[in-house]
């Protein structure tokens, strides 16, 4: 193991970055005259079925349109994909995705939308979860309204966000599909049907030489305990996580003399209000991102910090009522007192018998709670909990939340993980595939002493470090010190702006500049275009 102590790690020149388009054209289009009237592309149903079709007329009362057709209901949650067949692209040569953009008429019949929607263009690899993907998520005031004809709707990539596999597309790819999704928890219309009318999609080229400002490097000390980023920046109510791998953790069976206790202490709570960290309890035995959302019964202990700068938390449930994420028929129960001026410190949920329990602050303040004796049945083994952050608006997209430790006593799945003290997350106790976003919770140790973040966009650019400025040695890059053995977390875009990326000791640079030569005491550290070749 190699130890170091960090006097100086500095941030060096930046280079800028300049890239040149060829030309100004369409390099991708589809207006599905050539293809047949009836059922077209793919659906993915997640809640909600939609149909898919070719239908007549398009846009301007001629030719043929794709349409999205589902049923809404008001308060009853949408979600689903739809995505068009892949194409392929042609005179593509730009690199950068700011040279592009996506276009196409959208028109909406039914109700006016009371919907997110999330677009996007997939890669020959892309799925809705993975593989190469750059989206958008278009809030409902942006859409058409309901009855008004087509309207052009014009996305540049350079504002797109990567998938959930954090890589964007390659824009020189040979093909793309378009992927377009219904998002409401819970939907705010009702229309039976609504329905979508997409034409004259096109992915242009521009022939603007596109000079993006050089993106701006951070370093940060990075201490020990477990980090939650926010990364998604699609929705506020989108959660990055973990969950328990033992299935035992539910309070019933609880008494005065032998209370069950759940603990969680932080040591950072991000600066924007109605940022929320989440602990769900769900009658099941799996985590995955929709386990909360999807199971009938959760209870949901929620600590937020609130507008008015102080902190609070809730207890509130739902039962007998799948697929409804907002616990609408769960009234949050007896908030804490609004005293603690902080976030930071340690929250504990305690019960003392099957319904009655006590929320506690981290200043000492308590409130006394009670739950429904019918909720009791519903919340018997197995229950798993998942611990989740929440952006709570987009203010809060990628900032995190950072944990010392989560103790659980006198329930059957007793937990007690002290992350200060972990290398590795420990997998026996926590299950990552909580998160929607794969790369969002990192277990931060005494091995891995810096954080490096910058701007984007960084198309071109590549992290390198040195000793020193003076060094005879070339500017390397983190992994080559790494040897391939201990390599520096993948930069990922946390949010909708800045990349992250954490970096062990054993990627730091060296004196002379060898793999497995001795620690620097100092270094320094860049983002250059090209990025190093070793």
């Amino acid at each position: 193991m190699r130890k170091t102590i960090l006097s100086t790690y500095l941030i060096a020149v930046l280079s800028a970055l300049t890239t040149a388009a060829r030309a100004d054209e369409v390099v991708w289009s589809q207006d599905f005259e050539a293809e047949s009237l009836g059922q077209y592309g793919s659906t993915e149903p997640y809640g909600t079925v939609p149909s898919f079709n070719i239908v007549t007329p398009g846009a301007g009362g001629t030719g043929q349109a794709a349409e999205i057709t589902f049923n809404a209901t008001n308060g009853v949650s949408i979600n689903f994909q739809a995505q068009t067949y892949q194409y392929p692209a042609s005179g593509n040569t730009a690199t950068a995705l700011a040279n592009y953009t996506l276009e196409m008429d959208m028109a909406i019949q039914g109700a006016n939308p009371g919907f997110n929607m999330e677009i996007s263009v997939e890669g020959p690899d892309g799925t809705t979860f993975g593989g190469h993907v750059s989206r958008w998520t278009v809030a409902a005031a942006n859409l058409p309204t309901a009855g008004a004809g087509y309207v052009h709707i014009t996305l540049p990539l350079s504002n797109s966000v990567p998938g959930n596999a954090n890589m964007p597309i390659d824009p020189t790819s040979s093909e793309f599909r378009i992927a377009f999704g219904a998002l409401a928890f819970p939907g705010r219309i009702d229309a039976v049907p609504e329905t979508i009318d997409i034409d004259n999609l096109q992915i242009t080229m521009s022939d603007i030489v596109v000079t993006n400002p050089p993106p701006v490097l951070n370093i940060v000390k990075a201490k020990p305990g477990l980090r939650i980023f926010e990364q998604n920046g699609g929705s506020v109510f989108t959660q990055e996580g973990i969950g328990t791998v033992d299935t035992n953790q539910a309070w019933v069976g609880s008494t005065p003399a032998n209370p069950t206790t759940y603990k969680i202490a932080i040591s950072s709570f991000p600066s924007e209000p109605n940022t929320a960290l989440h602990m769900q309890f769900v009658q099941a035995s799996v985590i995955n991102p929709f386990v909360a959302y999807g199971n009938p019964n959760t209870m949901d202990w929620t600590i937020r910090r609130d507008v008015s700068g102080f902190f609070s938390q809730t207890v509130a449930w739902k039962t007998n009522l799948p697929g409804n994420g907002t616990l609408t028929n769960g009234v949050p129960v007896n908030d804490a007192t609004n005293t603690s001026t902080t976030g930071v410190g340690t929250w504990t949920l305690t019960f003392t018998n099957d319904t009655d329990g006590t929320l506690t602050a981290p200043d000492g303040s308590t409130n006394a709670f009670s739950l429904p004796t019918d909720m009791v049945a519903l919340f018997t083994n197995p229950v798993v909990i998942a611990i989740g952050t929440t952006p709570g608006s987009p203010a809060g997209f990628g900032q995190f939340f950072d944990l010392n430790r989560i103790t659980i006593t006198n329930s059957a799945g007793v937990d007690d993980d002290d992350f200060t003290k972990d290398d590795t997350l420990n997998t026996n106790l926590w299950n990552p595939a909580f998160s929607l976003d794969a790369g969002s919770v990192f277990q931060v140790s005494t091995n891995t002493p810096l954080w490096i973040n910058w701007t984007t966009p960084d198309d071109g650019f590549g992290l390198a470090t040195k000793a020193s400025l003076t060094a005879a040695n070339d500017w390397l890059s983190p992994d080559y010190y790494g040897g391939g053995n201990a390599t520096n977390s993948t930069p990922t875009k946390m949010g909708l702006t800045n990349k992250w990326t954490l970096i062990p000791s054993a990627c730091l640079p060296t004196t002379d500049g060898t793999v497995g030569g001795p620690v620097s005491p100092t270094g320094f550290f860049r983002l250059q275009n090209p990025p190093p070749s070793q």
